[in-house]
C-alpha cells in the first residue's frame, strides 16, 4: 500500500475515532453536534451541519468510514494535482529562462522579455513585456530573477487551505 493511502486510512480513522460515538462505524448528526460540544465549539449544531455538508455524500443522514475515505482520497488527488502543476510551471520557469535569457546572466531584461512576445507572434511584444515586469519585478531593478517569477507562480497558484485534521 502506497504512503498516500496508508495516510488516507489513518486520517479516516482519526475522524471516526473522534466523531462516531457507539463506535458502530457511522457517524450521525447527535454523534457530531456531541463531539463539538465536548470540543467547545459555541455553534456545535452548525459546526456538524457543515460536517455534514462535507463528508455524507450520500444525504442519508450519516456519514460513513466510505464517505469520509472517498472525500479524503479526492482532497488528496487534488493536492497531487496541483503539486504536478507547480512542478510543471517550475520546470518551464527554468525552460524559459534557458530559451530567452540571451546573455546567460540568469534574468530576463526587458528586451529579452520583448523578443520573446515577439518570437510568439504578439501584436504588442513591448506593452506586453512591461506589462509583466509591472506584475513580477518587485524591486524594480529592470530584470526578472528565477526568483522572482517563482515567488509570482507561487502567489499566482496559491489555493484554499488544504483540511486539516
Amino acid at each position: 500500500m502506497s504512503r498516500i493511502y496508508e495516510q488516507i486510512e489513518k486520517d479516516v480513522e482519526k475522524i471516526m475515532g473522534q466523531y462516531d460515538g457507539d463506535k458502530n462505524g457511522e457517524v450521525t448528526m447527535n454523534e457530531a453536534i456531541e463531539f463539538f460540544k465536548r470540543m467547545g465549539s459555541k455553534y456545535p449544531e452548525k459546526s456538524a451541519i457543515e460536517l455534514f455538508k462535507i463528508y455524507d455524500l450520500d444525504h442519508d443522514g450519516k456519514i460513513s468510514y466510505d464517505e469520509i475515505q472517498e472525500e479524503i482520497f479526492k482532497r488528496y488527488q487534488d493536492k497531487v494535482r496541483e503539486n504536478q502543476i507547480k512542478q510543471y510551471f517550475q520546470d518551464d520557469i527554468e525552460a524559459f529562462l534557458l530559451r530567452y535569457d540571451k546573455n546567460r546572466d540568469n534574468r530576463i531584461d526587458l528586451k529579452e522579455l520583448s523578443e520573446c512576445f515577439e518570437s510568439i507572434g504578439s501584436d504588442h511584444p513591448k506593452e506586453n513585456a512591461q506589462h509583466i515586469f509591472a506584475e513580477i519585478d518587485i524591486n524594480r531593478d529592470g530584470f526578472l530573477t528565477i526568483e522572482e517569477i517563482r515567488n509570482y507562480c507561487r502567489k499566482t497558484f496559491r489555493s484554499k487551505p488544504h483540511y486539516q485534521l
